[in-house]
């Protein structure tokens, strides 16, 4: 009896193609995200879906909506703060006050936002993320 394996050879490089394709993909995030994360300065930056998975246990900063290499929209990007309940709670107020003040930024009012950085910077000095915040709310006020 013969059988005609045809389909199935087929259906196996469809797969390894798609496979191939998936693996890319991961390649080309990893990349972004690596690549932000060092513009930004942070140890851990992670992406939405991770900070979806892990937000129980764990402690994040939202930082900026950035556009990802193959990905269409912007996606949110998180720092990893630390394990809940074992982030010191100068990290924690730093995050909080930056959260107020990325939400001032992205509803136009700058002046709270500026305001908002401006004592992250003061809390943080050398926490990039604040700085690079504060700059880039500074200049949209200006203009």
């Amino acid at each position: 009896m013969l059988t005609d394996i045809t389909d199935k050879r087929r259906t196996e490089q469809q797969l390894e193609e798609h496979r191939q394709h998936l693996e890319r993909e991961v390649q080309a995030r990893t990349l972004a995200l690596e690549a932000a994360n060092k513009e930004l300065g942070v140890r851990i930056l992670v992406s939405e879906d991770t900070w979806h998975d892990a937000r129980e246990g764990f402690e994040f900063r939202e930082l900026d909506r950035l556009a990802l290499r193959g990905r269409s929209r912007e996606e949110r990007v998180f720092e990893l703060l630390g394990v809940r309940g074992d982030v010191p709670e100068a990290r924690t107020r730093l995050r909080d006050l930056f959260d107020a003040g990325l939400a001032a930024h992205r509803s136009g009012d700058r002046t709270a936002a500026v305001a908002s950085f401006e004592r992250c910077v003061e809390m943080a000095p050398d926490d990039r993320p604040s700085r690079l915040m504060l700059d880039r709310a500074g200049k949209a006020a200006a203009g």
